[in-house]
């Protein structure tokens, strides 16, 4: 082999002519010595050769496949083709929470009471003497995005389609989220059209797949979770820039008014006294102040959306404010008994709220009321407390909840002791793969301050539960 010295390191050539300068000047010389020829002849020779090889290896380089393509070809052909990006995206996802539920005689998960028998604390034989398995929540949605401005969600409530095991009625909405929706590409803008989630109580904002308890809290059931209209979604401070994006989040709807299903608990279609052609739309506005911004997925900042705090590392804190405004001759819910929309004058409701989450401590709490002329007078909130411990690649979160409402139904202008009704929550949830798997087992008490005093009226409803939930998803 001829060693790389015989070359002058400091000298670039093209490598492929000093390589046929190099075999030119092998070749050459060894016929030199097989024919003996001369020296003047010898050197004539070589270059003879080295010419004649430079040429053949520049021709095989030429045509050869594995030649590389040069640079200059390259630039050309990305400035003249332009590759379009596709945007689309087809997305389908699911929630299955399926549970075991046993409670007291009166709870509705029990062998019931004989015909004519009152519940007391000396009558409990019935109590958690069964089990009752059934579906909280099964949904199937699709999510298509034609580009990322426009798109559109259908989301079904799969529970609801097979019936509720204490449901009286089988007339019970099957759609849970069904909109058009537009993001206009500022301000983080959305803008939906169709069925779609009130923006009012944070409880009934958030996802269920995100709820930290097995049930909602009494501050749901005043108004209607779903309906169908106009809403607006905006975060101004975006004009500050990136980082003030996610601290303020505006949201409005215009919509029916009259809900979206016959039945559940702060999903309830309304019952009219008047003709509902002539209903008066509903107005819904929130407001949501996130200080320390949102938490974070994926190393990238998200919107604010409760339950997914409880994983970050770091401070988070949403304080939040919101209203309803209608004048309809409707009912929404009949909290504790009561008619809070069917005076036929002007009703408003507000809710004020707040989610905190740092160091393992989780603070969440929402208040909300009612108020106007002749109106039923109602005022419901929760506290409730958490702490998430980590567990390797799980988390462990022991949580407590109070709920308490009270209103003015036969409107005397006095609560009394049955107008008043509290609950209290004890449990604990396991995220074996955050909300994706996890498994959440309860305790609730209910009770009102009535049958603190006697305790033959005791009401006799408190129940267990025990849940597995699985929420999957996938792009196709």
């Amino acid at each position: 082999m001829l060693g790389a010295g015989c070359l002058n390191p400091n000298t670039t050539v093209h490598p492929t002519k000093s390589a046929s300068k190099i075999h030119g000047w092998v070749f050459g010389h060894s016929l030199s010595k097989i024919f003996k020829i001369k020296k003047g002849k010898k050197m004539k020779m070589n270059k003879i050769l080295t010419g004649a090889l430079f040429v053949m290896i520049s021709a095989a380089s030429v045509f050869s496949a594995d030649e590389p393509v040069k640079a200059d070809a390259v630039d050309k052909k990305d400035t003249n083709t332009t590759e379009k990006k596709d945007d689309s995206s087809f997305e389908v996802k699911a929630l299955i929470q399926v549970r075991a539920v046993s409670g007291q005689a009166n709870s509705g998960f029990a062998t019931p009471l004989a015909p004519g028998q009152t519940y007391s604390n000396t009558t409990t034989q019935n109590d958690f003497q069964s089990v009752d398995f059934n579906f909280r929540r099964l949904r199937l949605a699709a999510d298509y995005q034609i580009n990322k401005m426009v798109g559109a969600v259908l989301d079904l409530k799969g529970e609801n389609l097979i019936g509720q095991p204490t449901a009286a009625t089988t007339k019970i909405g099957g759609i849970q989220e069904a909109i058009v929706w537009f993001k206009p590409g500022f301000l983080g803008t959305t803008i939906k059209a169709g069925q779609f989630k009130l923006p009012f109580s944070r409880e009934l904002a958030s996802s269920s797949t995100n709820h930290i308890f097995a049930e909602s809290s009494y501050v749901t059931s005043l108004i209607q979770e779903n309906d169908i209209g106009l809403y607006l979604m905006t975060q101004p401070l975006e004009l500050m820039g990136n980082n003030w994006g996610k601290k303020l989040d505006i949201m409005l709807s215009l919509t029916n008014g009259d809900g979206a299903a016959d039945v559940g608990n702060g999903a309830k279609k309304a019952e009219f006294n008047g003709n509902p052609g002539t209903l008066a739309k509903m107005l819904n506005w929130r407001v949501q102040i996130n200080p320390f911004g949102g938490p974070e997925k994926d190393g990238k900042e998200m919107s604010w959306k409760d339950g997914e705090e409880i994983f970050s590392d770091k401070m988070l804190l949403s304080l939040g404010a919101a209203g309803a405004y209608t004048s309809w001759e409707g009912q929404q819910g009949k909290p504790l008994g009561t008619d809070a929309f069917s005076s036929g004058k002007p009703l408003h409701a507000h809710t004020f709220d707040a989610t905190f989450f740092g160091y393992g401590i989780y603070l969440n709490g929402e208040y909300t009321f009612t108020s106007g002329n002749n109106v039923v007078a109602y005022q419901t909130y929760q506290a409730s407390l958490g702490y998430n411990l980590k567990l390797g690649s799980m988390y462990l979160m022991p949580v407590v909840r109070y709920d308490y409402q009270q209103s003015d139904a036969n409107k005397n202008s006095v609560i009394d002791d049955s107008e008043k009704q509290s609950s209290l929550w004890i449990g604990a949830d396991l995220f074996a793969i955050k909300h994706n798997l996890k498994f959440q087992a309860f305790y609730n008490i209910l009770n009102n301050a009535a049958s603190s005093k006697d305790a033959t009226k005791a009401l006799g409803k408190n129940v267990i539960y025990f849940q597995i939930q699985s929420a999957f998803g996938k792009k196709v």
